[in-house]
């Protein structure tokens, strides 16, 4: 999601940079936009290929993989001497909504037309976490996987995904049909020379 040449106006490099970074996010693990914002340099390992994030909505602190897209992005960026945080907002603090230029670029390529309070069809920040979700379990991933990496706090908010796996749910019925299927017995009966033989 690329800002259109020359329509961004007066909008700062700070917001540039965090819409910049979610270009990497939006094919990872679905962050929550308050998760990435509030992410600090020391949250990141980039050895290990860890981010912790400490500022969930359930209260929890989670642990997910860098995915390579997240990885280079992270390690390329330089580090801002007067804050910790990693998207620094204006004058160095946290961002608390997504910045104004992320906005308008989806606006423009994806929400004409679509009234402002029509919350299910708007393409807004948190579409890249519904996103991530689906793809991940379109892929094969296991929903108890997905409600883990999305920070689920009950198995039941991850069900909403659970209709875009009808393939894995055929090749599990199928795998039962084979498994239930009786095994025949194979016997060799003795050629005419072997029976001449004796």
């Amino acid at each position: 999601m690329a800002p259109p040449e020359g329509r961004l106006g007066g909008e700062s490099c700070q917001g540039a940079a965090v819409l910049s970074g979610s270009r990497a996010f939006r094919r990872w693990p679905g962050a929550r936009f308050g998760e990435i914002a509030g992410l600090t340099w020391a949250d990141v390992n980039l050895d290990a290929r860890i981010l912790t994030f400490r500022r969930t909505k359930t209260g929890d602190t989670r642990r997910v993989p860098m995915t390579d897209a997240v990885f280079e992005t992270l390690r390329a960026r330089p580090r801002d001497r007067l804050t910790d945080y990693v998207f620094p907002g204006p004058r160095g603090g946290r961002w608390k909504d997504p910045p104004f230029v992320f906005r308008q670029v989806a606006d423009e390529l994806f929400n004409q037309g679509i009234p402002r309070n029509d919350r299910r069809n708007r393409v807004v920040f948190h579409t890249l976490r519904h996103t991530a979700a689906s793809w991940m379990v379109m892929h094969g991933v296991p929903l108890p996987v997905v409600g883990e990496v999305l920070g689920h706090k009950t198995p039941g908010m991850t069900k909403r995904y659970a209709h875009l796996t009808p393939d894995a749910q055929r090749e599990a019925a199928k795998t039962l049909d084979q498994l239930a299927r009786p095994k025949a017995e194979v016997i060799h009966l003795p050629t005419t020379e072997a029976r001449h033989e004796r």
